[in-house]
This record gives structure tokens, sequence and C-alpha cells, in this order.
């Protein structure tokens, strides 16, 4: 129950308290930052307070011993009842914290909560094969890493043009969502359209040709897009329940019931309710609003999770898996996130990605070992998790460090999720090629892992030596 109060100090609250999230190649800003549905977990940092707290109401002019006015309030009643001179909380619900990303939240004088944009806040990070971009709060798209087809966007291609600090991507100041692949990049503007760029030999970039493009150009004909997620040489879109692919189609990634490739968006067969896309290597994976799983396109690993290991051109549903909040796919693993924080992968195992003790691919989910409070899920050839009790997690391959503990070489591969060393607080993960990148609850990007092409982002000169722990994003 919510309570409303007379009056509440005007008190700042913590900045970037929530984010979009995660896993696979999907990443969403839309709507504010709120997930539909629990689509995507926003892994943020949520409020302490339990219901008993929120429903108790003001303490009786503090007689209890608890603080007064003149005192400091703390969680979970931070704002000052002047008019009973004691702490209580906040119009609305969460504390004043609307959900949004990268706000700083505010309880006004008149008990209603409003949030104010904090503009030094990276948003969202998304983690492709050998490039990196990330988003600001305020829109602005940067990007840094691998180049050679114009993936970062800043209108330059070529070997060797690669670039280990952030760089703006060209005419993108209002990306609500951004997703990069093998060699291409796709980001949703805040009109719903989406916008690629990079490599298109196969159409990845949407926009009816085959041509590479170092700046970025608009897919032809979508409209009213949330989400996008982008696999090593295809693309999907998701808006209004529905879901278009476009690209290579060679393993039926397209979900179009063929296996031609195509340069323009091609709606999915068969789904009209879904919230959120995942793509991976050569397949694809979808949400659906009750909160089921149907995925499609190569099998070879068991990835679609229906038990075979037979491609499939149309959605096939995953049997047995239900109350999922978020899908992420892999290279060829995929994991889903359950209400409840339990995750269950299933796919590729070469790298003990299932996290079963094993190499043993599976044809049908199987739920992770202890992970039980997870809030944010990444995929690829590793697999990092964000848990609601702090700790960043990482299993799965690890020769060039990308699981952040601090290892390197065959010896750091583990089928056992580990902590990455040295970075508290984090809210959002993107799982790249061979390396990882995270934001924190403070709003500042970190990557690890292998960094031949500049793909950390870490600004080193002269250089491209791998990272086995978390180092800052220069230039954002």
């Amino acid at each position: 129950m919510i309570r409303a109060y007379l009056a509440c100090l005007t008190i700042v609250l913590a900045g970037c308290t929530a984010i979009a999230p995660l896993g696979g190649y999907t990443f969403d800003l839309a709507d504010g930052g709120r997930d539909a549905g629990q689509s995507e977990d926003d892994g943020g940092p949520r409020d302490s307070g339990s219901d008993a707290a929120k429903d108790s109401g003001p303490d009786d002019g503090g007689t209890d011993g608890g603080p007064m006015c003149s005192e400091p309030c703390a969680e979970p009643k931070p704002h000052c009842d002047l008019a009973a001179d004691d702490c209580v909380e906040c119009l609305v619900a969460e504390h004043c914290d609307d959900g949004d990303l990268c706000t700083v939240d505010r309880c006004e004088l008149d008990g209603t909560c409003s949030s104010t944009l904090d503009t030094s806040c990276i948003a969202m990070i998304d983690a492709g094969r050998e490039h990196t971009c990330a988003v600001r709060s305020t829109g602005q798209l940067y990007c840094w890493g691998n180049n050679t087809y114009g993936q970062i966007g800043n209108g330059e291609s070529g070997g060797g043009m690669y670039r280990t600090r952030a760089v703006a991507v060209v005419s993108i100041t209002d990306a609500t969502a951004i997703g990069g692949g093998f060699n291409h990049t796709c980001a949703v503007r805040r009109d719903g359209g989406v916008w690629c760029w990079g490599a298109n030999g196969y159409g990845q970039l949407g926009n009816g040709s085959t041509a590479p493009s170092a700046t970025p150009v608009a897919v032809s004909g979508l409209t009213g897009i949330s989400r996008v997620a982008v696999g090593h040489n295809h693309t999907c879109a998701v808006g209004s329940g529905a879901i278009w692919c476009w690209g290579r189609n060679y393993d039926g990634q397209l979900g179009t019931g063929t296996n031609t490739d195509a340069s323009t968006g091609q709606l999915v067969a068969g789904l009209t309710d879904a919230i959120e896309v995942s793509a991976g290597s050569a397949h694809t994976c979808a949400l659906r609003m009750d909160a089921t799983v149907a995925c499609w396109g190569s099998n070879d690993s068991g990835q679609l999770g229906d038990g075979s290991m037979d491609d499939s051109s149309l959605p096939v549903g995953v049997p047995g898996l239900s109350e999922v909040q978020h899908i992420a796919a892999g290279d060829s693993t995929t994991c889903a996130l359950r209400t409840g924080g339990e995750v269950l992968c299933w796919g590729d195992n070469s790298y003990g990605q299932l996290a079963d003790g094993s190499t043993v691919p599976s044809a049908s989910p199987i739920p992770v070992p202890a992970l039980s409070d997870i809030v944010a899920l990444s995929v690829g050839s590793h697999i990092c998790a964000v848990s609601a009790s702090d700790p960043l997690l990482c299993w799965g391959n690890g020769t060039f460090g990308q699981l952040g503990n601090g290892l390197s070489g065959s010896s750091a591969t583990t089928s056992v999720p580990t902590p990455v060393s040295g970075l508290t607080g984090a809210v959002a993960i993107s799982v790249g090629g061979t390396h990882t990148c995270a934001t924190s609850s403070s709003g500042e990007a970190y990557c690890w892992g292998r960094s031949s092409v500049g793909q950390v982002g870490d600004g080193s000169s002269g250089t491209t030596a791998n990272r086995t722990t978390p180092v800052t994003v220069s230039g954002l």
C-alpha cells in the first residue's frame, strides 16, 4: 500500500539507479528504461525496505526513539514529514525511485516524485564480437574497437582502423536501444526507427543493399520498434508484439520458414506477443508475454532448447520453460533468467557454459547450480551474471581473461561461476566475443578480456594487451 504524506524534504537519492539489461546481444532503453513485463530485468539495485515498512506509515512524532527531522533520514524511510516531524517514505513506491535509467530521483515538498537526468551516466553498454558500444543517458552513442567494416560508426573503415577509446557515432544522439554483432551494429532511435552500420554482405544493415556503411543507415520500412538484437550476421527487432529479422538466413535464423537471406526486415512467422528478442551466432530466441520462450535457427548444439538438434526456420517452443523474465542467446548457447533469479541454460557446453561440470551439450534447459538471485545475464562462449547480493559472476571460456578473475590461458576456463575481481556495484553486463563489459550503479563503464583491437576501450596506445580484470573505458 502507498501512503500519501503531507510533505517531504527535497533530498536527492542515488543516480543511475536502474539499467536495461541485458543479456546476449539485446539491450533496451525504451519506455524510459522500464522493462515491459520484466522481459529484460533492469538489474539495478532495488530498494531495501520491506512491504511491512512501506505500509507502516509515519511513526508518532519519533517517540519510539526513531530519527527526528533534525537528524538525517535513512532507508527505508529516507524523507522527512515536516508535519509529523519524523522520517517517512515518499508518495510513490520504491522511495521515489521511478525505475528510469540514470536519473537522480527526488521527493518534492508536495510529496510527489520527480527526477532529473544524470547526463554523465552511461545508461547502456553492448559488446560485439570485437567492438563495443555505449549509450549515454542523453542518447548519445559511442563505440570503440575493431573498425574494419565501419562497425564503430564514426565514418572510418579499413584494416587497422581500430580505436582504443570511445568515439562518437555519427548523427546518433537519441539512441534508446543498441546491439553489436560480428562486424555490424544497430540502434533504435527515439522515434522507433532502426539504424545500422558496418558489414553488410548478407543484408544485415536492412537498407535493401549489401554494401557496407561506415555511418548509420536507416533500416527500410520499420517503425514503432522498441528493442533490437544483433547476431553474427543477422539482425532482429521487436515492436508491438511482432518481430522482424533480416540478414543471413542459412540456418533459418530469420524465422521466416525459408533459408533465404534478406536485406530488409521480414516478419517472423507466428509471433504476435513477443516482448523481447535475442540473437545468437546463427539462432534467435524470443520471450513471449506469457513468460515462455520460442527459438529458431541453427540447432547443432541444441541451442533451440526443444529437445532436438534439428535446425528450424520457424519458431519452436522450449518445452517446460515458464516464468521467464529475460532470454539471452549466445554463440551456440542460450540461457533464461526466471522470476526469482534462477538461471537455466542449454546448447553448447564446450567451455562449461552450462555449469554442470561437463562439456556435454544439452538440447533441453538445465539449471545453473547455486544461482538463485540473478538480476542480469549475458551469454556468448562465456556467460556473466549480476547477482542481487552484488558479486558479478562469470564462467565458461576464459582464455583471454574475459572472466575478469585475473586469470587467462586454457587453465582459466571454468564451469564454476566465479566472481569478477575488483568491480562492485555492477548493474548491467554484456558479453562479447572474447571480452566483457559492464556498467556500475554510479554510471561508469568497465571492460576486460581480449584487447587485440582495442575492444576493452581503456585508451592504451602502443599496446593491445589483454586485461584480465576490469578497466575503465576512456573517452565516455
